[in-house]
């Protein structure tokens, strides 16, 4: 079994519109604490913050680009006027030296479809990542955010050489085990996102959690609603206590037991979160 990685999501530290503005002096001093914990690995996307989060990277990470492993994400084309969605090859190639640029790099180590729309012929987008990535400007490529159907018209594109998937995916929403884990194959890396739903696995009240954002509350209740929510994270805590864990170290030696999943991303605005859930995934990779 390979050894799983931990990867520091950035969505958090972009600001808004998905989460509270913060500061740079804020977001650059988290990045470089998550470098100092020993993290290499950072998520990130053109639409976290509005470029934020990618420009925030590139700016804690220039002198030290060739140690960490940065993941960023295409698809959707940003401007001042609002965000439409762009595959074309033109599209991607203008995504991708816009993202160099803010990240102050010459490549992108893992680049993935963002949420990918309806899709009629995928072997444009794969001819241009090949092609971008034989130039040297990508590593790896693969999808984020993607359904059994649209996997499936990719894995079977000729030339395709996806090697990377990522999805939403913890203790309580374990869907996509039915639609994208068996297509999975043993050489391909499974990053899993979110592994303490959105604090639902935590400590944290159900009062406190219904404070989330609109998007959060849907990602959390799109399967079996508050209710059902509710009466899994009063079994899992029952479950983990009778182990001797508490409910975030239970929710995350599932994900590290699991051999499907390769990489575990985790997203935080806060240091002494990111320290202690760092802390736990070393504990718990032992």
């Amino acid at each position: 079994m390979r050894k799983k990685e931990f990867i520091y999501g950035t969505w958090q530290i972009g600001g808004l519109p998905s989460f509270r503005d913060m500061r740079e002096s804020d977001a650059l001093s988290l990045l470089e604490y998550a470098y100092s914990l020993w993290i290499r690995s950072f998520d990130t996307a053109p639409i976290y913050g509005l470029w934020k989060s990618e420009i925030f990277l590139g700016k804690a990470f220039e002198s030290v680009r060739k140690e960490i492993r940065i993941i960023s994400k295409f698809g959707f084309s940003i401007e001042n006027t609002g965000s439409h969605f762009d595959v074309t090859p033109q599209g991607i190639e203008s995504q991708l030296h816009a993202s160099l640029d803010r990240l102050k790099t010459d490549y992108i180590d893992t680049y993935l479809l963002h949420f990918p729309e309806r899709i009629e012929s995928p072997e444009s987008i794969i001819d241009t990542l090949n092609t971008l990535k034989w130039k040297g400007y990508i590593g790896e490529y693969g999808l984020c955010n993607t359904s059994w159907a649209l996997l499936s018209h990719f894995l079977r594109a000729e030339n395709a050489k996806i090697s990377v998937i990522q999805d939403f995916y913890n203790l309580i929403d374990r869907s996509i085990e039915k639609s994208i884990f068996p297509l999975i194959d043993e050489g391909m890396e499974f990053m899993a996102y979110s592994p303490l739903y959105r604090g639902g696995l935590t400590d944290t009240s159900i009062a406190e959690i219904l404070k989330k954002d609109e998007w959060a509350l849907n990602m959390l209740f799109r399967n079996q609603g508050l209710r059902g929510f509710v009466r899994d994270r009063k079994l899992y805590e029952i479950v983990a206590e009778r182990q001797g864990l508490s409910l975030k170290e239970f929710a995350l030696e599932f994900l590290l037991k699991n051999p499907q999943v390769s990489s575990i991303i985790y997203g935080t605005s806060q240091k002494e979160h990111l320290s202690e859930i760092y802390s736990l995934f070393l504990k718990l990779s032992q």
